[in-house]
Order: C-alpha cells, then sequence, then structure tokens
C-alpha cells in the first residue's frame, strides 16, 4: 500500500483534500479578520514546494490559498505529507482561470500583490491595511505577464547576498511574515 514508502507501522488512507469555491473563501476569510491574506499560486508545479506553502501560509495565519487547477501540482499525498497537518486547517480553492479569480477577489475589495524579483518596491516598504491576495510564481518563471498586470503591487524582498532569487516556498513564508505582522 505504501509502494516501500516509511511508515513506522501506520497507514491511513483518504480521500482526496476538498477545496472550496472562491466565493465560500472570501466570505470565510472576510468574515474571520478585517485584513485577511488569501494566497495565489501561479504556475507552482512542485508539490513540494506547495506543501511548504500551505504549513508556512497555515502557520501565519493566511486565510486561504487559490490554485489554478491547470499548470499547478494538484493536493497530492506529497503535498499533504510536506504540510505536516496544515492542509487539515487550511481552504483552497482550485478555479479554473486565475485572472479571473484576481478580478473577483479585486471586487470583493482585495488588493492584488505580486511577488517578484524585478519589482522596484520593496516589501519592507508596503504598509497597506486591506484584504490582501499575495501572488506566489514559480521558480523558473515567476508570475505570468498577464497575472502581473492584474496586480495593483508588484514587491520584491530584498536579497543582500550573491544569489539572485528564492525558492517559491521561501519567498512566500517570508512575504506572508512580514505582512502578517504589519
Amino acid at each position: 500500500m505504501t509502494s516501500g514508502a516509511s511508515h513506522q507501522g501506520i497507514v491511513l488512507q483518504l480521500a482526496s483534500s476538498k477545496t472550496i469555491s472562491l466565493k465560500e473563501l472570501i466570505n470565510f476569510s472576510k468574515k474571520s479578520s478585517a485584513y485577511p491574506i488569501i494566497l495565489a499560486l501561479d504556475g507552482i508545479t512542485d508539490p513540494h514546494n506547495i506543501g511548504a506553502i500551505i504549513r508556512s501560509a497555515e502557520a501565519f495565519d493566511c486565510k486561504g490559498i487559490i490554485i489554478p487547477q491547470r499548470r499547478s501540482a494538484g493536493l497530492t499525498g506529497t503535498v499533504a505529507k510536506v504540510a505536516a497537518g496544515a492542509l487539515e486547517h487550511l481552504p483552497v480553492s482550485r478555479v479554473v482561470n486565475l485572472n479571473r479569480a484576481l478580478d473577483e477577489l479585486k471586487n470583493n475589495g482585495f488588493l492584488v500583490i505580486g511577488l517578484s524579483g524585478n519589482a522596484q518596491l520593496s516589501i519592507s516598504k508596503f504598509h497597506e491595511k486591506t484584504p490582501l491576495v499575495v501572488i506566489v510564481g514559480a521558480e523558473d518563471k515567476g508570475i505570468s505577464l498577464l497575472t502581473q498586470k492584474k496586480c495593483d503591487f508588484l514587491l520584491s524582498i530584498p536579497l543582500r547576498g550573491k544569489t539572485s532569487s528564492l525558492n517559491a516556498s521561501v519567498a512566500a513564508a517570508i512575504s506572508l511574515f512580514h505582512l502578517s505582522i504589519n
């Protein structure tokens, strides 16, 4: 049943993780916080990264995650394992079209922020108090150009070393930490 995976003598099989509609996610997030943060993933196909992002998002009280149905890893066993239980406490909405979802979020009072290594505005200088959607793009390509155009702000995480970029899960964690304490 485990295909040779380490299981320490116990195996549990569950149905796939439940997702909710975008409308349900918007309503839930606004009821639970004056300034909710929702994370949107654009083109992240590595299930380890999605699991790590979910774990960080739950830890920093993100109200939910939006994952596109195409060009994204699904909510697999690997995602659940890397998320280390956080998937059970964080609503996930799978959407057909991320850009239409962003329009709907904007119509519901959310400010859309994209993380980009090329952005001129540092995340440390961003202090808006409003419902936020934070978009994290794939490591190799970043946020798609069409999705960047939907962003109200593009923010960068200032790097001081010689490394030119961060892993998507690390960038998500740093941004959620910063945005959740301000």
